[in-house]
C-alpha cells in the first residue's frame, strides 16, 4: 500500500476538474500497471513454493533445486530466485563452516550432506580409530546441491563434497582418535561471523566460509566455489599432515607395518628359520593336536625371539606378536585356501574337493598362526580385512616354507643313511656280498630321490622368490 499514491476524494466540481489535470490521478490501467511486478514475484514464489512443498524437497536437494530455477531468460524471475536461493543458502553455509572448522554436525533437520551413523553396542565401549574412520560419517548422494553450470552459482561438486568429508572426519578423528582435544585446523581460530583471517585459506585469504564471500563482498560464481576448493585443500593438507605425523612419531606405524612384513610375510629369515625348527621338535611324531595349547607355542615364539636378531626390536613391537592355534572349527583361516564348498543334499552330483572331517586335518601345522595385534588407531590403516589378507598370505607363505624346510631336513637325513651305507659296506664281514649288494641298490634308490628332491626344492625355491621379491615387495611398498 505504501508504493500507491493516496486516493483523492472527489467531493466537488472543483476537485473534479483538479484530478483530472493531475497526474497522480489512480485508474484501473495505472493500479494494474504497478501491481504487475508484484505480482510476477508472487507468482514466482507460489511456483517455488508448491515446487517444494509436492517434492519434499530440503537442504541440499533444495538448493539445487533452486538453482536449476534460476536458469530462467527472464532476469527479473532469475534476480528473484537467487535472492531467494542466496537466503536458504545461509543455514546450509553455517552447516558447513561448522563441519569444516571444528568438525560439528549440528543438523537435526537432516540437510547436510554428510551424515553420522551411531555405532552398535561393542563399537561404542571402544571407539576404534576404524570405526571413526570408515563408518562413523558418510555421504548422503541425495543431499548434494548438485547443479549444472550457469545459475545463481555452482555451490559445489561431488568431488569437493568428498573434499569437505574428509576435512571434518580428519577433525574428529584427531580429538577422538589421536586425544589431541585442543587442535584446530586454522592456525588462527575463525572470529565472529565465520571470518577466517588466514594466509593458507583461499588465494588472498580473508574469506568468510559462512557466505564464500571474500572481505570485500565478492559473491562472483567462479569465485565462491574456488573459495571452498581453496578452503578445502588448505585443510585436508594441515589435517593429513598432522594425522601422518601423530601416527609416524607418536604410534610408530612405519615400525608396525616393516613388522607385519618381517613377521607375516616372513621377511625376518632368521626367526622364520628358528621358529620352523622349533615348531618341528614341538611336533615330531604328534598326529593330532592333542597336548598342543596356545601358552606351548607362546613358548616357541619366545624362543625363536631370542635366539634370532628379532630380539633387538622395540618392545611395542614385540607385545604385539603373538600366535594363535586355530582349533576353532568356525575360523575362516583355518583354511589357507578357503573353506570347502557345502555339499547339496537334493543334488548327488556335487563335487567336493576334500572331506571337512578330523581324519582330514589332523596335522598339527594346519593349525598355527601368526598373529599380529593392531590397536586404534592405527586400525584405521591397518584394519581386519587387511589383516585377514595378511593372515592368508602367512599361511600359504608358511606351508611353502614348511616344505622347503622339509626338503632339506630330507637331505640331512638321505646323507646319514648314506655314510652309514659305506660304513657298513667298508666294514666287510660274513655278510659282506649281501651288504654290497644292498648297498648298491640303497644309492641307486637314493641318487633317485636326490633328484626328485632336488627338482621340488628347485620348484619350491623358485616360487618363494617370485613370490617374495616379484609379488609381495612390489605390492607392498
Amino acid at each position: 500500500e505504501s508504493e500507491l499514491p493516496p486516493l483523492n476524494v472527489l467531493d466537488s466540481p472543483q476537485s473534479v476538474v483538479h484530478v483530472q489535470n493531475s497526474r497522480n490521478y489512480l485508474t484501473l490501467r495505472s493500479l494494474l500497471a504497478r501491481i504487475r511486478p508484484m505480482r510476477n514475484r508472487l507468482r514466482t514464489m507460489a511456483i517455488l513454493s508448491d515446487g517444494v512443498g509436492s517434492r519434499g524437497l530440503r537442504g541440499g536437494r533444495l538448493l539445487a533445486c533452486i538453482l536449476r530455477h534460476s536458469l530462467d531468460g527472464n532476469s527479473q524471475h532469475s534476480a528473484l530466485v537467487r535472492s531467494i536461493g542466496t537466503d536458504c543458502a545461509i543455514p546450509w553455509y553455517r552447516l558447513l563452516f561448522g563441519w569444516m572448522t571444528q568438525g560439528v554436525l549440528d543438523d537435526v533437520h537432516e540437510e547436510f550432506f554428510v551424515t553420522e551413523n551411531e555405532p552398535t553396542e561393542k563399537e561404542e565401549r571402544k571407539l576404534s580409530g576404524y570405526f571413526m574412520w570408515h563408518k562413523r560419517y558418510t555421504l548422503v548422494e541425495g543431499q548434494i546441491p548438485l547443479c549444472s553450470s550457469g545459475g545463481m552459482m555452482e555451490i559445489i561438486t561431488a568431488d569437493l563434497a568428498r573434499g569437505v568429508l574428509l576435512v571434518g572426519k580428519g577433525i574428529n578423528f584427531i580429538r577422538y582418535c589421536l586425544l589431541n582435544k585442543d587442535w584446530e585446523v586454522f592456525e588462527n581460530a575463525p572470529t565472529e561471523g565465520g571470518m577466517v583471517v588466514d594466509s593458507k585459506i583461499g588465494a588472498n585469504g580473508g574469506y568468510n566460509l559462512v557466505t564464500l564471500m571474500d572481505v570485500g563482498g565478492n559473491d562472483d560464481n567462479c569465485q565462491c566455489l574456488l573459495t571452498l576448493h581453496n578452503a578445502v585443500a588448505a585443510a585436508s593438507a594441515r589435517i593429513h599432515n598432522h594425522i601422518l605425523d601423530s601416527l609416524n612419531q607418536q604410534h610408530h606405524l612405519i615400525c608396525h607395518l616393516k613388522a607385519l612384513k618381517n613377521f607375516l610375510l616372513l621377511g625376518q629369515g632368521d626367526f622364520v628359520t628358528s621358529f620352523v625348527e622349533s615348531l618341528n621338535k614341538e611336533f615330531r611324531g604328534r598326529t593330532s593336536t592333542a597336548g598342543i595349547y596356545t601358552h606351548t607355542l607362546s613358548g616357541v615364539l619366545e624362543m625363536a625371539l631370542r635366539t634370532t636378531n628379532a630380539r633387538f626390536l622395540p618392545q611395542y613391537v614385540l607385545r604385539n606378536l603373538g600366535v594363535r592355534l586355530m582349533i576353532d572349527h568356525n575360523d575362516p583361516d583355518r583354511y589357507w585356501m578357503g573353506p570347502p564348498p557345502k555339499k547339496n543334499d537334493d543334488d548327488d552330483n556335487d563335487i567336493i574337493p576334500w572331506d571337512d572331517d578330523e581324519s582330514s586335518i589332523k596335522d598339527p601345522w594346519d593349525y598355527v598362526c601368526l598373529e599380529y595385534n593392531i590397536d586404534s588407531p592405527l586400525d584405521a590403516v591397518v584394519h581386519n580385512s587387511a589383516m585377514e589378507t595378511y593372515h592368508q598370505m602367512f599361511l600359504f607363505l608358511f606351508r611353502l616354507k614348511r616344505i622347503e624346510w622339509t626338503m632339506n631336513n630330507s637331505w640331512r637325513q638321505s646323507t646319514e643313511l648314506n655314510h652309514a651305507i659305506l660304513i657298513e659296506n667298508k666294514a666287510g664281514g660274513i655278510e659282506a656280498p649281501n651288504v654290497r649288494a644292498a648297498a648298491e641298490k640303497s644309492s641307486f634308490l637314493l641318487r633317485r630321490i636326490a633328484t626328485i628332491r632336488q627338482t621340488m626344492l628347485h620348484f619350491i625355491s623358485n616360487l618363494q622368490n617370485y613370490l617374495m621379491f616379484e609379488v609381495l615387495e612390489g605390492g607392498w611398498g
